[in-house]
């Protein structure tokens, strides 16, 4: 059974460029286990370049594994077949408050010795008062596979 996390309602943030988990896309996890991991999130911000996004993937102490995020980056060139490390930040642009970005964020998680949570963390990636909003109907989905 895939574990999921729906996100009911918008979230937005501005004037910040502190990573903090957002409240509705964590899991919780078993230890010692394998999971593939979907996260799909629409957002919108200021306009490419003013106040952007940072997306980073937090997992439970210990585990071993890489995600990557297909998006538009800062520079409006579409993106995604790199690896990152989890607990290291990607960027993605915005396009103004009135236009929805998709990123679709792609992992591979190994628990190792340790349950706990796969947390989606964001923020502004430039600190501006206009909102960086992520939107209801983004989601995080983990399948066991290990």
């Amino acid at each position: 059974m895939p574990i999921a996390a729906f996100k009911p309602s918008d979230t937005a943030r501005n004037t910040t460029v502190t990573l903090t988990a957002d409240p509705d896309l964590v899991i919780a996890v078993a230890a010692n286990t394998v999971y593939d991991v979907r996260i799909v999130l629409r957002y919108k911000g200021g306009a490419n370049g003013s106040s952007d996004a940072q997306f980073q993937v937090n997992v439970p102490s210990g585990s071993t594994g890489f995600y990557m995020i297909q998006r538009i980056n800062i520079s409006g060139l579409a993106v995604g077949f790199t690896d990152s490390a989890f607990g290291s930040p990607v960027n993605a642009g915005t396009n103004g408050t009135g236009n929805t970005m998709q990123a679709i964020i792609s992992a591979e998680v190994n628990t190792a010795g340790n349950a706990g949570n796969i947390t989606l963390l964001w923020a502004q990636n430039t600190s501006s008062g206009t909102n960086t909003t992520v939107m209801a109907n983004s989601a995080i989905v983990a399948q066991r596979i290990g």
